[in-house]
This record gives C-alpha cells, sequence and structure tokens, in this order.
C-alpha cells in the first residue's frame, strides 16, 4: 500500500456572470459559442475546472484544447476517464 505523503491544495480563477445574458436563447448554439470564442461572454466555471479552452467554432464542430493536471489522475496515477469525456 502506498502511504500518502503530502496534501497538496489547488486555486483558480473564473469569471462569475452576474446577471444572465439578455440575448439568451435567442442566439444558435454556434453564435453563443462563437461570442464565447471571441471573449464577449464569460468563461464557464467548468473551464477552469478541467484546464481546456475552446479553440475554434464551426457549423457541426467545436475544438477544445487542454492539459489534464495531475488532480485529475485516478489513485492508478492515470488520467480520469471523466476528464475527455467532459469535453465530447
Amino acid at each position: 500500500m502506498t502511504e500518502l505523503l503530502d496534501v497538496v491544495t489547488r486555486t483558480y480563477e473564473y469569471q462569475r456572470a452576474q446577471t444572465r445574458p439578455f440575448f439568451s436563447g435567442t442566439m444558435s448554439g454556434l453564435e453563443t459559442a462563437q461570442l464565447a470564442l471571441d471573449g464577449k461572454l464569460p468563461t464557464p466555471p467548468i473551464v477552469a475546472t478541467l484546464g481546456i479552452s475552446l479553440v475554434e467554432v464551426a457549423e457541426g464542430r467545436a475544438a477544445f484544447e487542454g492539459s489534464p493536471a495531475e488532480w485529475q489522475n485516478n489513485q492508478l496515477g492515470t488520467l480520469q476517464g471523466g476528464w475527455l469525456s467532459r469535453a465530447a
């Protein structure tokens, strides 16, 4: 059995929207994603949590980039399957 040696603390920042955008529900998903990509909408907190970024949007396509962090590993030291599937 592996001995636990230390405790690691992690913090991160994210943008919190003060109100729901006035156009919510009036735009397509593509239009909304493009606004997010252009920095005209606050970044959703899940982006900071997972360490991913939206890098491209097009009809029927959204591309993300990210690098998994050590804290996202499972007890075997490999990446949790949920990290990758969350972006899908």
